[in-house]
């Protein structure tokens, strides 16, 4: 599969970062107060002065694996079977200086290569004699026989607030006497930070979304030996194979979704596709390969679908497939016909409307009315997939009042909007539209839109087939799984967010 082709991935989805990683923090806290062991010292900004070190023969790499085998991996033998089976593989290379890439959610595995001769480290574990391997580990650090420096993300970085993460049981230290080996093993979900320049307790929250550092000295008879290693923990991002931005085009029979995300091989993900006349809805599973690749094969009856992604994570943690335009992706089995639109919150600059967000599969044109049915704006001829027209008003603005859009196919094909010829996309007889308030400031002269509403009515009919859908219910945004949890569509994600898109492909970004 041509990584070229894929669908950028809206990572930006950041604001599920603070409803998935709550439950984290708040275990901590629960126990916090039990805990005898010493807090990790605030961080400080870059520029510190570290330690100095000599030059040693210790290594460090990073490898992940899917969420929820943490706590599979208890020992020696556990890690190196994982590896052996795949479970377990080194990271991917990330977008930025190389970086390794590991999703939030799955497990981090540093693997520290050591100079046993030169160290000793894995006999000084062994002889702290506090019962497990990991309590060796966090005593050796309290001693300082060994260091570890964690920097997250940011200019001023949180620090790694190693004993309470121990304590949480999101940090394990497994030594492999056999390879003169430590492995350090992250739950990368619920491991704890210290926030920057501040005195908060440690945290699970998103300081750690982004670059992370880790730097690990030992103590010899000379002084010190460091090796250290970076990789970048993103949000859990997942891209479709398409035929242009948010559009991608299936069979009736046979047909799969393909795509590529950022999560470990052997996560499991499920794709949900929904008809827009809400008549058909559709289940399947796909597993993610060693490439970060997974197929869903699906059987469709003609017709135009959103889809849903949900990985095994949090309780089906709901996976965005959205780009810069901040649509949603459509799936077209057949030929059928049909459009999405929405009417975000926007400010007016310079009379220019902003918000506007449509798919469609044959393009055409958005033409906005007011609250009198008088065209106040319509937007160049635009393409089949996903696009954000921003539309110049004819006239100014002089009141308060409701703006509506429309989603105009173009029937004659001239690339010109005819008021006279080209029909709306429709569902149910009812054109494709969405409406927002618009409330003039008549001291600055600016707008705002506080009570927006959006619209995903869409028509599945054939061009050649005339027969009109059964189903008038507007599709929303966001669906309710099985488990009752709220999930939001593709027009969301996240992210998972900074995306660059050309005709036809998306790079991805995180």
């Amino acid at each position: 599969m041509s990584s070229t082709r894929y669908f950028a991935v809206a990572l930006v989805t950041l604001l599920t970062i603070a409803s998935f990683t709550a439950s984290g923090a708040a275990m901590a806290g629960a126990d916090r107060g039990q805990h005898s062991v010493a807090r990790s010292s605030p961080s400080t900004c870059i520029g510190s002065t570290p330690s100095s070190v000599e030059d040693g023969n210790i290594s460090m790499s990073v490898f992940t694996g899917p969420t929820g085998t943490y706590a599979d991996l208890q020992n020696a033998s556990a890690v190196n079977d994982a590896r052996a089976a795949g479970r377990l593989v080194p990271t991917t290379t990330g977008t930025e200086d190389s970086d390794s890439v590991v999703a939030m959610g799955d497990v981090a595995v540093v693997r520290i290569g050591l100079d046993g001769s030169a160290t000793s480290l894995l006999d000084r574990l062994t002889a702290q004699d506090e019962g497990s391997p990991t309590a060796n580990f966090r005593a050796l650090v309290q001693e300082r026989g060994i260091e570890v420096e964690f920097e997250g993300p940011s200019a001023c970085p949180p620090t790694l607030a190693l004993n309470e993460s121990i304590e949480q049981g999101a940090i394990r230290a497994v030594p492999d006497d056999q390879r003169d080996t430590l492995y350090l093993v992250f739950d990368t979900d619920r491991f704890l930070v210290d926030p920057p320049g501040t005195d908060s307790e440690p945290t699970a929250t998103s300081w750690k979304l982004g670059r992370n550092h880790l730097d690990v000295r030992l103590k010899t008879t000379s002084g010190l030996v460091s090796a250290s290693t970076t990789w970048q923990l993103w949000d859990r991002g997942v891209e479709l194979e398409t035929d242009v931005h948010e559009l991608v085009r299936v069979g009736v029979a046979n047909a799969s979704l393909d795509g590529r995300t950022v999560a470990a091989p052997g996560n499991t993900l499920t794709v949900r596709l929904y008809s827009l006349d809400s008549s058909v809805t559709r289940t399947v599973s796909a597993t993610v390969d060693g490439s970060r690749e997974f197929t869903a094969p699906v059987e469709l009856p003609r017709g135009v679908y959103t889809v849903n992604v949900l990985s095994a994570y949090k309780g089906n943690y709901s996976v965005n497939v959205s780009n810069a335009y901040d649509g949603d992706t459509l799936v077209v089995a057949g030929n059928a016909t049909g459009a999405l639109l929405g009417f975000a919150d926007h400010g007016l600059h310079e009379e220019t409307l902003h918000g506007l967000s449509t798919t469609t599969t044959d393009g055409g044109f958005v033409v906005v009315q007011n609250e009198s049915g008088s065209t106040v704006a319509v937007s160049n001829h635009f393409t089949s997939g996903g696009h954000a027209p921003n539309l110049r008003l004819s006239n100014p603005l002089r009141t308060n009042q409701t703006l509506t859009a429309t989603v105009y196919r173009d029937t004659n094909g001239n690339g010109a909007f005819d008021p006279d010829v080209d029909e709306p996309y429709r569902v149910d007889s009812e054109p494709v539209r969405a409406s927002t308030n618009v409330t003039i400031d008549q001291t600055h002269r600016t707008t705002s839109a506080p009570e927006p509403s959006t619209s995903t009515l869409d028509a599945t009919t054939d061009v050649n087939d005339q027969t009109t859908p059964t189903d008038s219910e507007t599709p929303t945004d966001s669906t309710t799984d099985e488990t009752g949890a709220s999930t939001p569509g593709f027009g969301a994600l996240t992210v998972l967010a900074a995306l660059a898109a050309l005709s036809g492909l998306a790079v991805w970004r995180p």
